[in-house]
């Protein structure tokens, strides 16, 4: 079962009035821990995709330039009001095919993102392509575990618009990607770390 855009669209739209109240609370995790794993550096320039309601947005520090993409105009309308260090450009983009040119980033971000995305072979192609070459991709995410009785559980989260669980593994091959950090969080299920290199 996947789940098209207009789907997500219009779920995300139902969600944006009350997720930074309900929805996000059972996921959370240590957000200014997962920015600094970035290793940010001065001037560099960020790309969050799924930026959602701007949850990430207070922890960047103050010497970079993010833009935070998101298919969802309610959302991003969240995302407005969030306080931030640094400069932040929101904008409705699919992570799939951007506007930006080759190499225009440092670092990508994306959490609770990945699950969400209806062809997460193409969002990670063109992240590839639009991230500078052995530069990072850092996920917060729920993978796929062994337990058959969690695995189940994708056909309620597909429905609810939150995508489904699968194997970073798998979803790498055949992509520039390269797994060089994973690691189980302290959050829900198998709510994980993994940052990816970019080797084009």
């Amino acid at each position: 079962m996947k789940t098209s855009e207009n789907y997500i669209k219009f779920v995300y739209y139902i969600w944006s009035k009350f997720y930074d109240s309900f929805i996000d609370k059972p996921f959370e995790f240590n957000r200014n821990k997962v920015i600094k794993k970035l290793n940010i550096k001065k001037g560099n320039k960020i790309l969050e995709i799924g930026v959602g309601t701007g949850l990430n947005i207070p922890y960047y520090p103050k010497n970079c330039f993010v833009i935070g993409i998101d298919i969802s105009k309610s959302m991003l309308e969240k995302a407005k009001n969030k306080k931030s260090k640094c400069k932040i450009q929101l904008k409705i983009e699919n992570a799939e095919k951007t506007s930006y040119q080759n190499n225009s980033f440092d670092k990508v971000i994306a959490t609770y993102v990945i699950r969400v995305t209806p062809n997460i072979k193409k969002v990670l192609n063109e992240i590839s392509r639009v991230i500078k070459n052995n530069e990072i991709f850092v996920i917060v995410d729920e993978f796929k575990t062994n337990n058959k009785i969690l695995n189940l559980l994708d056909y309620i989260k597909v429905f609810l618009g939150w995508g489904r669980d699968y194997k970073i593994e798998e979803l790498i091959k055949n992509t520039p990607w390269k797994i060089i950090f994973n690691k189980k969080l302290k959050a829900p299920l198998n709510t994980r770390l993994v940052i990816l290199k970019n080797i084009k």
